[in-house]
Order: C-alpha cells, then sequence, then structure tokens
C-alpha cells in the first residue's frame, strides 16, 4: 500500500519501487488520489509478471513493497540496500529456475566476506521474498561469538572532560549515564523532560528511512518505551541548554557518531562505537549488583542476551586479574635460582 507526502506545492507525491532500483512518481492535489493511482499502477505492474517467471530480484522487491507500511523505515531501507549490494550472482535469475544449489553457492559467496549476522540477514530477507515459490534448504555459516567493547572509566572521564560545552557532550552523558541509543537521544526535545520529577520519557527514535531522510518514529519494541531517572549533572547541564534557549539535542544518529569518532582521535583513545557506551553502562549497573530486570527495563531491553554478554566480558577481566595477582605473589615464592 503506497502512501503519499505532502509536497511544499501544496500537492501530494508517491514514490512506489518498480525493480532493479527504479521508482514511479505519482502526484495529485488529493493524497487519496496520488496512492489510488500509484497502488492501480503497482497492482497493473504485478499482474504483467507471471509468478513462475519474474526473478529473484524481482520477488525480493514485491516482499519489500509488501511490507512498506508494516515495517519500520529503517529495516525497509536495510532490505532496499541488501536487494542492490548481495546475492549478485542469483538476483537477475528467473525463480522457477532456481535451484537450491544455486542459493546455496551465493549464501557461501556473501559468506566469504560478510559476518555471520549479515549473512544471515541476507538469507532471512530472501527466504521469506522466495516462500510458497522454491522450497530452501540452506546450512548458514557457524555462528561467531559475539565481540564486545566496554571502554573503561578512565576513557570514559577522559571523553566527558574533552566534551565539556561542546555537542556531543549531553549525547555522551545520555548514553553511557543513563543507556540511551544514539537514535533515541537525537529526537529528545524538552517536551521530554519531566523538570520536577527529574526524569526523561524515552518514546521515540530517529532513523533513515528508504528514502535517506531522517524520520522519528517508534521505539521497535514495547520495552523501548521508559522513563528514566536524570541524575543531577546531567539535569543541570539539561536546564542551562534550556536557560540558552538552545535545543536539547542538535545532532542527527550519524552526526553523534562522526563528532565521537573524532573526539576518540583527538584524545588518542582506541576506537570503539557510540552504542558501547551502553555497554559501559551495563557493565557499571553488574557491578553495583544492580537485578537484571531493573537493568533490562532501563536499558529498553526485552531479554537479557545482551547483559548476560556483558557480564562474560566483565567476568573475564576479574579472572584476569585475579590470575595477574596469583602470578605475582607465587613468582616472589620461587626466585630464580642464581649462579654459584
Amino acid at each position: 500500500m503506497a502512501t503519499a507526502k505532502k509536497l511544499p506545492s501544496g500537492n501530494y507525491r508517491v514514490r512506489v519501487h518498480i525493480g532493479n532500483g527504479k521508482y514511479k512518481s505519482f502526484t495529485a492535489e488529493r493524497k487519496a488520489d496520488a496512492e489510488y493511482a500509484a497502488n492501480l499502477y503497482l497492482q497493473t505492474y504485478k499482474d504483467k509478471r507471471s509468478p513462475t517467471k519474474i526473478t529473484v530480484g524481482e520477488a525480493i522487491d514485491q516482499y519489500i513493497d509488501s511490507k512498506s507500511n508494516i515495517l519500520s523505515p529503517s529495516t525497509i531501507r536495510e532490505y532496499r540496500r541488501m536487494r542492490n549490494h548481495y546475492l549478485k550472482d542469483i538476483i537477475d535469475k528467473p525463480v522457477f529456475r532456481l535451484s537450491n544449489q544455486d542459493v546455496q553457492s551465493a549464501i557461501n559467496t556473501e559468506a566469504q566476506t560478510h559476518a555471520y549476522k549479515t549473512v544471515r540477514n541476507i538469507y532471512g530477507l530472501l527466504s521469506a521474498a522466495l516462500k510458497g515459490k522454491v522450497d530452501l534448504t540452506v546450512a548458514l555459516p557457524q555462528k561467531e561469538k559475539p565481540k564486545i567493547t566496554i571502554p573503561t572509566e578512565q576513557e570514559i572521564r577522559q571523553l566527558l572532560q574533552y566534551a565539556a560545552g561542546k555537542e556531543i557532550e549531553l549525547p555522551i552523558m545520555l548514553s553511557a549515564c543513563l543507556g540511551l541509543r544514539r537514535g533515541e537521544i537525537s529526537p529528545l526535545d524538552y517536551t521530554d523532560i519531566d523538570f520536577r520529577r527529574k526524569t526523561v520519557t524515552v518514546s521515540k527514535s530517529m532513523v533513515l528511512n528508504s528514502e535517506g531522510e531522517w524520520v522519528v518514529k517508534t521505539p521497535k519494541s514495547y520495552s523501548g518505551n521508559r522513563t528514566l531517572k536524570i541524575y543531577d549533572f546531567i539535569m543541570e547541564k539539561i536546564q542551562s541548554r534550556k536557560d540558552a534557549g538552545l535545543p536539547l539535542v542538535t545532532l542527527t544518529p550519524n552526526q553523534i557518531s562522526d563528532e565521537f569518532t573524532y573526539a576518540l582521535e583527538r584524545l588518542g583513545l582506541p576506537h570503539f562505537r557510540f552504542h558501547d557506551l551502553r555497554h559501559y553502562n551495563a557493565s557499571v549497573m553488574l557491578s553495583l549488583n544492580i537485578p537484571d530486570k531493573y537493568a533490562m527495563e532501563r536499558m529498553g531491553h526485552a531479554t537479557n542476551n545482551m547483559l548476560k554478554t556483558v557480564y562474560q566480558h566483565t567476568m573475564q577481566e576479574k579472572e584476569d586479574s585475579v590470575d595477574a595477582s596469583l602470578n605475582q605473589y607465587f613468582s616472589t615464592m620461587y626466585p630464580p635460582k642464581t649462579e654459584e
């Protein structure tokens, strides 16, 4: 179902994807008229193609179009990107000529240069698009153990000291201290702040849609909606911005990442992602013995999978510290022999 957008002229326009990265536009004075013309064209266009003759790429296009009003704009955008960049060996192959061996070979090719999660997502899109058309039995690469980076307390202190007075300061505070994602930080405004109770309500996220535009949507899951207590030093920063007539946040998610990377480079710190500040936040809660249920609620997680991963990483650091202490202790008991 195509959805129209209002143009500066006052008219409404719908852009529909017709395959192979091509779009067709329909414009009308009324929104309903533009959407009717676009949907009529789409139905006619699809009816011209026999289901047995469409290519893999066209099957994926049809699947994406069918989900355009159901899935989030960022998910649709990622589907479009995967369709245009992956599965080159079979993307133009007619579905009725597609064999299980063809699909396995294409997946094997992608697995040579991409991580398990990427390959799994590619196959997920392909299998959904071909459901009911082809029976697939494909072996995916072995799942990799997730790599996780947790910034140190010293690194966080250095970042906050460098960011003081800069636009990146509040995003770093909100992520490292409250566990917010960059997409949750960017759309925040003063209406999300309860200045009397000193809380912030997280109820929206900024993402890129299929046309490369930043749009605001609701979180992926119900657990993403949450209200968090704001610590006094963060509240002071928010109040000072409001008193100065400044927007609460001025950076898009990508700009947050760019500014953060620049800060790491200026400080000479090891490279890690802005998202890793959330891992730091989780590690602090674990070290303070905050119950998993409460930590999950604060971070907007539906499960404790991420907390388990951080926990394993944190425990490994403790084990390394213990091993080093034992090594130092016992080494003093057995000094090297001196030559007589």
